[in-house]
């Protein structure tokens, strides 16, 4: 018996190229992650600027914009860096939604001076995707130490009882010891 998807890929091919643009145009019609999918493989477009909109409006807006702050959601930031990697998205885009995705967490954490225990582990997962990610995309060391300074700087700034755990992960990911 075949597999359900051969059988579709036999239906499909018997469909002749009318009813295969027809078909197409239905899949490309059925939802925004769909149609985001079918550009992305087949010509080659992802809507990076979109994805960081997201991103922005998943974490720092909602710790900054308005009379009631919101609550970043793990899940959806997660997920968003999770489409975007279906999505084949730079990884220079993706290093930026660590990072937004790192800031957004650790401003929270520093706004309202705590959060959900989550949050702290988040930001640290994050930073270290960052960094990960920062040692790939900056092949030149000047250009790589000039990101990870200012990593270094924005953690700095940030001097309170939730830093500990993101510098661990600087120092273990970037090799460096600065003086806290």
């Amino acid at each position: 018996m075949p597999t359900k998807i051969s059988a579709i890929k036999k239906s499909f091919h018997s469909l002749g190229r009318a009813g295969q643009d027809r078909l197409l145009s239905e899949i490309y019609g059925f939802s925004k992650e769909t149609r985001n999918l079918l550009e992305s493989r087949l010509l080659h477009f992802v809507d990076e600027p979109t994805l960081i909109k997201e991103m922005k409006k998943e974490t720092l807006d909602k710790v900054f914009i308005g009379f009631h702050p919101g609550l970043p959601n793990g899940k959806k930031v997660n997920g968003i860096i999770a489409r975007a990697k279906k999505l084949n998205a730079s990884e220079g885009t993706i290093m930026d939604l660590e990072r937004i995705a790192f800031e957004g967490f650790v401003e929270f954490l520093n706004e309202f001076g705590g959060g959900p225990e989550s949050f702290e582990q988040m930001a640290c997962d994050h930073l270290e995707k960052y960094l990960q990610l920062a040692r790939k995309v900056y092949a030149d060391e000047e250009d790589y130490l000039k990101q990870v300074d200012e990593i270094r700087r924005y953690i700095q700034k940030k001097n309170n009882m939730y830093v500990d755990g993101l510098w661990d992960v600087f120092e273990t990911f970037t090799r460096l010891n600065y003086e806290r």
